[in-house]
């Protein structure tokens, strides 16, 4: 009887090793999926760190199978809109996360991986900003920003727009060391903010843009940081 009892005992642990050495052994994801969240081609440019709870760093699903299941893969998205990721081949979902970034909830994109793909994923923002300019002042130390806002969804209201200084490239309103924010509005918008003080303090700076509506806690930002100095 003891034998027995050992003998299970054994064989049992044996089939653990071996289901675990299976597993160790399998294979890594092997094909990437890069791509970019964009409106009419262009690129949407996105909160690059997480604030709280309420407002985590923006993030998509990637939805594969495996062991004989569907499981999403949730892949984080760049301060630029671009997004990167690891799968299998075969058949794959991607979405966005309910309430998760500056856009309204997208229709679901299906794509076939069976090696490297590169896509776009149109989404419907909220608000856009388009023709980005900065003039730098070293004689007062001002840094101006001029961008065009425009309204995609009509039924949102615009709360704010504003510019962001931070001495990283990570610029956003989790990050930065200076700003000035003012009322949402479309249109033409001018911004300029009293760099006076971090001269000193910082090697370098970097500003971003965004636009804020009601409708979501994310805002809508320009997609390349501005090297100040």
């Amino acid at each position: 009887m003891m034998k027995n009892i050992i003998y299970c005992i054994t064989f049992a642990a044996a089939s653990l090793l071996l289901g675990s050495c299976e597993a160790d052994n399998m294979e890594a994801p092997y094909c990437q999926i890069t791509g970019t969240m964009c409106y009419q081609g262009k690129a949407i440019g996105v909160r690059g760190s997480g604030s709280n709870q309420l407002t985590p760093t923006v993030e998509i699903e990637v939805w594969e199978a495996g062991f004989g299941k569907e499981a999403a893969l949730n892949v984080n998205v760049k301060q630029d809109g671009t997004f990167s990721t690891f799968v299998y081949p075969g058949e794959k979902r991607i979405i966005t996360k309910k309430g998760v970034g500056p856009w309204q909830q997208a229709d679901t994109l299906r794509i076939k991986v069976d090696g490297n793909v590169n896509i776009d994923y149109e989404v419907t923002p909220y608000a856009t900003i388009s023709d980005v300019n900065y003039t730098f002042s070293g004689a007062d130390s001002t840094l101006t920003a001029t961008f065009h806002v425009e309204q995609v969804d009509e039924t949102a209201t615009l709360k704010s727009v504003g510019l962001l200084v931070n001495n990283t490239q990570f610029v956003d309103m989790v990050n930065y060391k200076a700003s000035k924010t003012g009322a949402g509005t479309t249109g033409e918008v001018s911004l300029t903010v009293d760099l006076k003080g971090l001269k000193s303090k910082y090697p370098a700076m970097y500003a971003r843009v965004f636009v804020k509506v009601d409708k979501s806690s994310y805002e809508c930002y320009s997609t390349t940081p501005y090297h100040v100095w």
